[in-house]
């Protein structure tokens, strides 16, 4: 999994590959502060094909009974 992180002393962003099971990255690679925190970001997951709509809610729907 890919992580993004921010410094909430220096600012600097990054981004982090590791494991879901690993804990958080705590050091700034740039002020070497323990100060990193993850940043909640929008995720790669896209629903797509017929039924599914962009806000998770089709009006074209008709049911096929």
């Amino acid at each position: 999994m890919t992580y993004e992180y921010e410094c909430s002393v220096c600012g600097h962003e990054c981004i982090i590959e590791q494991s879901i099971k690993d804990n958080p990255v705590k050091k700034c690679p740039s002020c070497y502060k323990p100060k990193l925190e993850r940043v909640i970001s929008t995720g790669g997951f896209v629903l797509s094909g017929n039924g599914w709509a962009r806000d998770g809610y089709s009006k074209n729907l008709k049911n096929s009974t």
